[in-house]
């Protein structure tokens, strides 16, 4: 059965067969690796926010170390978030990063 995933070898990282079909090149894993840490920052942020708008009871209320674990718990779930390749925010910003600029800083735009 084809997932349409792949791994990424020497990162865990998975990476849809779009992308994973450019074949990633060594020096690239790393740039994969930053990528997925940044979509588990957002959804980290994102958790965080929607914790906040849940209202706390006092009868339930585990004081601050609940929040500590809840906070914890929300990373953890970040991260596992950020590995689905179902989401695609961390290829898309590898395909962002990883294409060649078209403006070198000490030549000026490429023409042609």
């Amino acid at each position: 059965m084809n997932t349409g995933v792949q791994t990424i070898p020497g990162t865990g990282a998975y990476l849809s067969n779009a992308v994973a079909a450019k074949s990633v090149a060594p020096q690239d894993q790393a740039l994969v690796q930053k990528c997925r840490e940044f979509e588990s920052l957002l959804y980290a942020a994102m958790l965080h926010t929607m914790r906040r708008t849940v209202e706390k009871s006092d009868l339930f209320s585990g004081g601050h170390a609940e929040e500590l674990y809840t906070s914890l718990l929300d990373d953890e779930y970040a991260k596992i978030m950020s590995d689905n390749a179902r989401h695609g925010i961390a290829e898309a910003l590898y395909q962002q990063l990883a294409r060649p600029s078209a403006v070198r800083p000490h030549e000026g735009p490429v023409k042609g």
